[in-house]
């Protein structure tokens, strides 16, 4: 891969079983229209990869084609999509930046040295991973009581586990990515699934009609235990940013969240 290529994957989803991971490798100067180069990105659609869902061939018609998503932003013939394992992108220092949206919730804090070591060795001196997830909000928490996280695994995320934020800075900083900010989004989400629960009320007949009664029901009630959960504290919500090193140990970055408004 050379310096002009740009890969957006995503990652495992459950430890024992085949990793699936979306790549999609953007040619400059339109990759700029999607990050500074080159970026690699982590993240697991959809709560899976249903190829019936997901079609990547070129001009599929399905509910969701990411053929047709890429001819729309004006990347037709630059942009390539394929699935792939996260662990088989080569260890090679091929990316400035690393964006793992959703997706190491079903790492588990047993594989974060795996996981993270592996953002490590393919990320550049002096290159940044911003991890975003779900974590748990008490220090040892291992689940949700009343039957919720039973729920969860039983017909939502089967193999998804959940940490303490801590214990995501331990792991970034065990495989030395320097943490260089946090921000707690627990209170946002709470917000944004309230409304995602409100559209699906909305919907409740066209729902029904494209996934069945009882996924229909899974989901209504999954959405609104969940923003229950992230509005009582039990669950946040995290963004970390982590940087590696230079070998003179600088790690340069605006020193203020400044850039981020402007």
């Amino acid at each position: 891969m050379t310096r002009e290529e740009h890969l957006i994957p995503v990652g495992r989803v459950f430890d024992d079983e085949p990793e699936a991971v979306l790549a999609v490798t953007v040619t400059a100067p339109e990759a700029a229209r999607l990050a500074d180069p080159p970026l690699v990105y982590f993240c697991v659609p959809g709560g899976g990869l249903d190829r019936g869902y997901y079609d990547l061939r070129a001009g599929a018609t399905t509910r969701y084609s990411f053929a047709e998503q890429i001819a729309a932003r004006g990347l037709a013939g630059r942009v390539q999509v394929e699935l792939r394992d996260y662990q088989d992108l080569p260890d090679v220092e091929a990316f400035d930046k690393i964006a793992s949206v959703g997706m190491f919730e079903h790492v588990g804090p047993r594989n974060y040295g795996r996981y993270f070591g592996k953002i490590r060795r393919i990320l550049a001196p002096g290159g940044f991973v911003l991890n975003h997830g779900i974590t748990h909000n008490g220090l040892g928490q291992r689940g949700l009581g009343s039957g919720i996280g039973d729920f969860v695994e039983e017909y939502v995320f089967p193999g998804g586990e959940l940490a303490h934020v801590s214990r995501v800075i331990e792991g970034l900083a065990a495989q030395g990515l320097e943490v260089v900010d946090g921000e707690a989004l627990r209170e946002h989400y709470a917000k944004t699934l309230w409304h995602w629960v409100d559209r699906l009320e909305a919907n409740a007949e066209a729902a029904r009609r494209e996934v069945g009664e009882e996924k229909f029901r899974v989901w209504r009630i999954y959405m609104a235990g969940s923003a229950h959960a992230f509005d009582r504290g039990w669950l946040s919500l995290w963004q970390l940013l982590a940087g590696k090193p230079l070998a003179d140990g600088r790690l340069p970055h605006p020193l203020t969240r400044e850039y981020m408004y402007e």
